[in-house]
Order: C-alpha cells, then sequence, then structure tokens
C-alpha cells in the first residue's frame, strides 16, 4: 500500500467509528403496548413508568376521550389523587405507576385530563 493510503486509513476509521455511535439514535423508539400494560397494572413495576413514558413520547393519548382512554388502558389501575382528594370537575384520570428512585423512596402517576369536548386536554407524568 502506498503512503496516501496509510494517511487515508484513520480517517476512514474514524468516520466508521462515528457512524456507528450515532447508530442507535437512528432507531425508532419503541412504541406502547397496551398489552404489556395491562400485564403491569397491579404489579406497578419499572415497567409501567417506561410505558406511560412511550405513551406520552408516543402521543398515543391526543384527541381520545375518557371511553377511548379506558379502552386502551384499562380501568383496573384508576386511582385516587395521591393526597386522596377527589377532582372537583371529574375530569382528571389517574394511574398509578408504582415507586421510582432509589429504593423505591418516591411514587408516581399519569395523569391524564379531560377537557372541554370530553377529549384529552393533557397528560403528564406526577412524582412524589
Amino acid at each position: 500500500m502506498n503512503k496516501a493510503m496509510w494517511l487515508f486509513l484513520p480517517f476512514l476509521l474514524f468516520s466508521l467509528l462515528f457512524q456507528l455511535a450515532l447508530w442507535p439514535r437512528r432507531v425508532a423508539p419503541p412504541e406502547f403496548d397496551p398489552v404489556s400494560w395491562r400485564e403491569h397494572a397491579k404489579l406497578h413495576d419499572e415497567v409501567m413508568s417506561e410505558q406511560a413514558m412511550r405513551l406520552l413520547n408516543g402521543q398515543k393519548l391526543n384527541g381520545k376521550t375518557r371511553k377511548g382512554v379506558i379502552e386502551l388502558l384499562g380501568s383496573e389501575n384508576l386511582t385516587r389523587w395521591p393526597d386522596g382528594r377527589e377532582d372537583p370537575q371529574g375530569s382528571d384520570m389517574v394511574y398509578q405507576l408504582g415507586a421510582y428512585g432509589f429504593g423505591g423512596a418516591a411514587y408516581q402517576w399519569l395523569v391524564v385530563r379531560i377537557g372541554p369536548g370530553e377529549q384529552v386536554s393533557e397528560c403528564f407524568i406526577l412524582r412524589r
């Protein structure tokens, strides 16, 4: 091999490694899996949190009605607000996700707000 080829080889190797490092970012994130959600509904484990994040990232709840949310997520995991209060308008749907953090010192919930028109207006994860 000539001298020019030896000079080009490190550049080629660097380019290949750079592309391989970026490869995971090109792969689409996993989709929300309603079967997995329902299987783990009573376990309140990390799968619930992971599925909730996928649900929010994929915007699967946008435009759904209360009935549509229950068809997707079920009703077996619905609970009250963490402080035990009732929602005065009755528009919030609260799903218990389970413990998180070091040693499970805190808890988290998926909150789905039903707004005017009986459609989802907001959804977020509440941590306490």
